[in-house]
């Protein structure tokens, strides 16, 4: 229950929320302070029921694949990969500012170097596993507490009541309704975080008991700690003064303790922040590793380190993500704007998680649930539109809130190409139909795709053709088929392919280049094996197929038993796509695409030659051995 506080409580919207709320509704802040804590007891059974029924490291993600399908699953996850990146980067950047209060740029370049070491050292902490991770946690969460107590105390001697009048700053009810609940918006992110807690599930012993207990009554803490420590910073300061700080409680504790233990608490408000994005960046890789165990992102996403048993991709591709999103909060407005960002999202992912628990009590309703929500079946609904209530409101009274809700909509949206690219990536089908669709577009980008100078290394690293038979496994749209055409002489192409559409251009090019002796194979399966009509062959290529194949083994073999010994084969692959985004697994390592063709029958060696757009990896070498005898029909 400790690391579960220590992970929601974040102290960057601890120290930075009550003073914004104020600036919109001064002292009847309060009042929203009381509502969310409400609101987010009813929100935490709600994902405690579905932690219990779904005890497993991808947390909402796993909640929002039983409710919503592969797609709104996928969805649910990105956004919860983006809330968790940019509320730790909320985090950085508000430990700057308290840290560096001033914006000149010297001071800019040295909050930009320090995050960035921050930010190394909480995912290397996190790298190393969750047990070292939670003790720094349980350390932190400590440490707040003593400060929150450090501060309310001595408020309470210095109290005026005068502050809290009037409670409303406006004669109309309507205009305090408005900026009450636009209070509320910002307030509302002090008690996000609890999806993180889910991401850990399966670290914790009895997840479907402990996890449940842990969000509601950290939630219950939260809310009670947070109630009194707003409502003795408004009653020691005039909610006005108060709201006008770009770092509130440096001015309260100096006014408190004097500037040299002011500076003290500045320097301890520091580390808090700092902890609270340890806390959120201990939980989230988990998220992605969930995802890419369903292939609904890269499988490199999914392995442990071997010694520390953490998922140190998905880490490491974190570590990046923070950066980037506290570089802009860095060179922008800082904190306000990343919580303008980052709630709206959260807003969206809680919304999705607790219409999930009427989904399911409906879908399947016989599931043991160790926990249950109250009125499961209808008071989400009603949640949801109290949320929404808080966006519309406060898009209603920010003048550029219409631009943050069109970054927050592009943002989400990027997410549609992702999953669309990511199903290629893993469906067959999707590739097949993908093909087709493109088929045109790949025949106008070819020079692109598949550069003369890259064909012609090819061809070199195949070597002499002449006369000889050549197979191109997954030919396209004929742009090395040509090529291979003008250099076989009396031999013989046999070139297949999975789409038609592909083969169709492939073989009007044949055609018009009056190349006859390239024989034109469809095959529907080609991403699993090599056709069976395919014969005996002196020489293999391919270009950018291997990572699409399906059973890596089995094709390498099935080309094994069509070669002679010493019969050479090239086959060229992708990587680094657009400058990061890797191959499949196997092809990011020299080391092992050898031993894969080592164990098929194969000697080969690897070049990588970097290009424009991507990576490129040529396999290139000959077959070494027979793996065993095979016989195949042909068609």
């Amino acid at each position: 229950m400790v690391v579960a506080v220590g992970i929601i409580m974040d102290a960057s919207s601890t120290f930075f929320s009550p003073a914004i709320s104020a600036s919109y509704a001064g002292p009847l802040s309060l009042i929203g302070w009381v509502f969310l804590t409400i609101i987010f007891l009813y929100i935490a059974s709600c994902f405690a029921e579905l932690t219990s029924m779904f005890p497993k490291a991808g947390g909402i993600y796993e909640f929002s694949k039983h409710s919503y399908g592969r797609f709104g699953s996928f969805i649910v996850g990105w956004v919860g990969w983006l809330v968790a990146n940019i509320g730790i980067s909320v985090s950085i950047v508000g430990a700057n500012d308290y840290l560096i209060p001033s914006s000149e740029p010297l001071m800019v370049g040295i909050k930009v170097a320090l995050s960035i070491a921050t930010i190394l050292i909480i995912n290397y902490i996190t790298f190393r596993g969750v047990k070292e991770s939670s003790f720094v946690v349980t350390g932190l969460i400590i440490l707040l507490f003593a400060t929150l107590i450090a501060i309310i105390v001595p408020m309470i001697f210095h109290f005026k009541p005068q502050n809290f009048q009037p409670i409303t700053l406006f004669s109309s009810w309507r205009a305090n309704v408005l900026a009450l609940f636009t209070s509320m918006f910002f307030a509302a992110q002090v008690f996000f975080g609890m999806e993180e807690v889910t991401y850990l599930s399966e670290e914790v012993e009895e997840p479907e008991k402990n996890v449940p207990k842990a969000l509601v009554f950290s939630i219950l803490i939260i809310g009670i700690i947070l109630i009194i420590h707003v409502f003795f910073s408004l009653g020691f300061i005039n909610w006005a003064v108060f709201s006008s700080s770009k770092a509130p409680y440096v001015g309260i504790t100096t006014q408190l303790y004097g500037p040299v233990i002011g500076r003290v608490f500045q320097v301890i408000l520091y580390i808090l922040m700092v902890g609270a994005a340890m806390g959120a960046a201990m939980a989230t890789p988990y998220l992605l590793m969930a995802m890419s165990r369903d292939q609904l992102f890269l499988p490199q996403f999914q392995q442990k380190h071997p010694k520390y048993n953490t998922p140190y991709k998905a880490i490491i591709f974190q570590a990046f993500a923070i950066i980037f999103f506290s570089m802009i909060g860095l060179f922008g407005k800082g904190f306000e704007s990343l919580a303008s960002l980052l709630v709206p999202l959260s807003v969206v992912l809680y919304i999705a998680t607790i219409l999930s628990v009427i989904i399911l009590r409906f879908k399947i309703p016989q599931a043991y649930r160790a926990f249950k929500a109250p009125a499961g079946r209808w008071l989400p609904l009603v949640v949801s539109a109290i949320m929404v209530l808080v966006i519309v409101m406060w898009v209603y009274t920010e003048p550029k809130a219409s631009s943050m809700m069109n970054l927050l909509v592009s943002t989400v949206l990027l997410g549609f190409p992702i999953y669309f690219l990511i199903e290629m990536y893993y469906d067959p089908k999707m590739i097949t139909s993908v093909s087709d669709i493109f088929s045109h577009l790949m025949y106008w980008l070819e020079d692109i795709i598949l550069p003369k100078k890259i064909r012609a290394k090819i061809l070199a690293l195949l070597g002499n053709i002449s006369g000889r038979k050549v197979l191109e496994f997954g030919a396209g749209v004929g742009t090395l088929t040509e090529e291979l055409a003008k250099n076989i002489g009396n031999g013989v192409i046999y070139a297949t392919d999975v789409s038609k559409h592909h083969l169709k251009i492939n073989n009007r090019r044949m055609q018009s280049g009056g190349y006859k002796n390239v024989f034109i194979v469809h095959d529907e399966s080609n991403n699993h094996r090599v056709h069976p009509s395919i014969p005996e062959v002196d020489a293999v290529c391919s270009s950018g197929v291997l990572g699409y194949v399906q059973n890596v083994d089995r094709v390498l073999r099935e080309i094994n038993h069509r070669m002679k010994i010493g019969g050479r084969i090239c086959l060229l692959e992708y990587d680094k796509f657009f400058g990061f985004i890797p191959n499949i697994d196997w092809l990011q390592s020299d080391e092992m695409i050898i031993k894969k063709f080592e164990e098929n029958g194969y000697r080969i060696n690897v070049i990588r030659k970097k290009g424009f757009l991507w990576h490129y990896i040529f396999i290139y070498g000959e077959k070494s051995r027979d793996i065993y005898k095979y016989h195949y029909v042909t068609i």
